[in-house]
């Protein structure tokens, strides 16, 4: 039989969506791009998904943002995960605030975190949580950031 000289690729991604924004006011605007975050406004944007069932280890993610112009946005990505009967805080990361440098019209992978000093396991609930503090001093993008989601990467099983 064939020794196989390459190995099997283990790391695979997911993707969690944006879906809810704490800025719910007349003037927001739906967009393709993702979850809107207005310039000189605090807000937050949230999303939640389960972590594969072919989850090992090295998790990390990195939050997904666009916008329509260039400048420096003041960031936060925290991201919680727990198990069935977890206190839903117990294993909390959290990356920034801090300030972010954002390209005109170009995806951005912003804010990584590394969760590989946590502890869970494959199926425990993921909750993502991002803000933008546009009304901060270091917050120069006088644009919209979209929040399209987070990009989760990780070690799988054979």
């Amino acid at each position: 039989m064939p020794v196989n000289r390459y190995p099997i690729a283990r790391t695979r991604s997911f993707f969690i969506p944006a879906v809810y924004s704490s800025w719910n006011v007349s003037s927001k605007t739906d967009s393709p791009w993702g979850m809107q975050c207005p310039a000189s406004s605090g807000v937050w944007v949230w999303g939640w998904g389960r972590l594969p069932s072919d989850y090992v280890s090295a998790l990390q993610v990195w939050n997904v943002v666009i916008s329509n112009a260039s400048g420096y946005a003041r960031l936060q990505n925290r991201i919680t995960i727990a198990g069935e009967g977890d206190a839903p805080d117990d294993q909390l990361k959290t990356v920034g605030p801090t300030t972010v440098e954002i390209g005109d019209e170009t995806q951005e992978h912003v804010l990584n975190i590394d969760l590989t000093t946590l502890t869970f396991v494959a199926g425990d609930i993921i909750r993502c949580e991002f803000e933008r503090d546009g009304s901060h001093v270091e917050d120069t993008l006088s644009a919209s950031l979209y929040v399209a989601g987070w990009l989760f990467s990780y070690l799988a099983d054979m």
